[in-house]
């Protein structure tokens, strides 16, 4: 006996409890927000303060990022495909639309070298994903500039 056939041979009564539990779900199976617990993020705002009169800013709305090819078990390698660099007075207070990628990239260090403090803080949209304060030397051990950091990638869960 095929499905469709044992599906016609059941009850009237059993047939509609099934369609009318299917039609009840089907908002939920639609993704919607409520059940992912998240939505796509429209806005990021970011605040830079410290002592530090200017700050250089690196920012990115479009980046890959690749595994370190002589350290597997280090972060990904961040490759900018477009971005300003911009010098900013401190305080800075800026609000971004995401682009259609839904990330963001920036990266700050005090203009002059010499040791500063900076904090940062971003928020996307009303919920803060950083909050940082530090002192920043201009090299560190390593010779590279020392830099605050923040990238952020939307990931949406699908079902």
């Amino acid at each position: 006996m095929s499905v469709s056939e044992r599906f016609r041979g059941a009850n009237l009564p059993g047939r509609l409890a099934v369609a009318l539990t299917l039609i009840s779900m089907a908002p939920l199976l639609g993704g919607c927000d409520w059940l992912r617990g998240t939505k796509e993020p429209e806005m990021v705002r970011l605040e830079i303060g410290g002592d530090a009169q200017s700050v250089t800013l690196v920012m990115s709305m479009l980046f890959t990022q690749v595994p370190d090819s002589e350290c597997p078990a280090c972060e990904p390698v961040i490759q900018l495909i477009e971005a300003d660099t911009m010098t900013v007075s401190t305080p800075f207070d800026q609000t971004f639309s995401f682009t259609q990628r839904l990330q963001v990239f920036f990266s700050l260090y005090p203009t002059e070298e010499t040791p500063a403090t900076l904090s940062m803080r971003v928020n996307i949209d009303d919920a803060n994903w950083a909050d940082e304060s530090r002192m920043l030397q201009p090299f560190g051990p390593d010779g590279k500039r020392e830099v605050m950091r923040f990238v952020y990638q939307y990931r949406d869960i699908s079902f």
